[in-house]
C-alpha cells in the first residue's frame, strides 16, 4: 500500500516547512486521552511563526513583539489551545493590550479636535492609537521579553504535547 500525505490535511506554513522547523503530522491524547489528529497544528502553526518572528525579526523585542502579533498571533484565540495553556495566553493577550493611548490624554487631545471638526476622526484616523501599538511604546524591554518568552513557552509547550502519542 502506498501512502502519500495529502498537503490540504497539514496546514503547516509552507515558510516554517522551508526552513524545516514545521512538525509534520500531529497526533496527541488531550487531557480525556483521546487521540485528536491535527486539533492543535493552526496553533501549533501560528506560534512557530510567532517564535521565528521573535527569534529573527528586525528591531527590539517590542518591534518584534508587534510583528508577531499583528502578522500570526492576532488570529489565534484561547480555543484554538489544550485548556491548560490558554491561562498563559490569556495573559498574553492582556500585558499586550494594556494601554489604549500612546501617551496619557493622547484620546482627550484627540476627542477635543473632534468637537472642533467632527470629520476629524475620519480624515485623520491613523493619530488614533492601536492598543497593542500603543502598549508597545509604553512598556519596557524587559516587559517585551516576559512577553516573548511566554509566548515561547506556549509553543514548546504545545509542541511537546503533540509529540507524545
Amino acid at each position: 500500500m502506498n501512502y502519500k500525505p495529502n498537503p490540504a490535511l497539514n496546514p503547516i506554513c509552507a515558510k516554517s516547512r522551508a526552513v524545516g522547523l514545521a512538525p509534520r503530522y500531529v497526533t496527541m491524547k488531550d487531557d480525556k486521552d483521546t487521540v485528536n489528529t491535527l486539533r492543535y497544528s493552526y496553533a501549533l502553526e501560528k506560534l512557530l511563526a510567532a517564535v521565528h518572528t521573535l527569534a529573527t525579526g528586525k528591531g527590539d523585542v517590542r518591534s518584534r513583539l508587534l510583528s508577531a502579533w499583528q502578522g500570526p498571533l492576532w488570529v489565534l484565540t484561547p480555543e484554538h489551545l489544550p485548556e491548560r495553556l490558554r491561562e498563559d495566553f490569556l495573559w498574553i493577550r492582556k500585558q499586550l493590550h494594556k494601554y489604549s493611548e500612546d501617551w496619557p490624554g493622547q484620546l482627550a487631545d484627540l476627542q477635543v479636535k473632534e468637537e472642533v471638526d467632527p470629520t476629524f476622526k475620519e480624515k485623520y484616523a491613523h493619530l488614533y492609537p492601536n492598543p497593542v501599538e500603543a502598549t508597545l511604546s509604553r512598556i519596557k524591554n524587559s516587559t517585551g521579553s516576559r512577553i516573548a518568552t511566554k509566548i515561547f513557552s506556549i509553543y514548546d509547550s504545545l509542541e511537546s504535547i503533540t509529540r507524545k502519542r
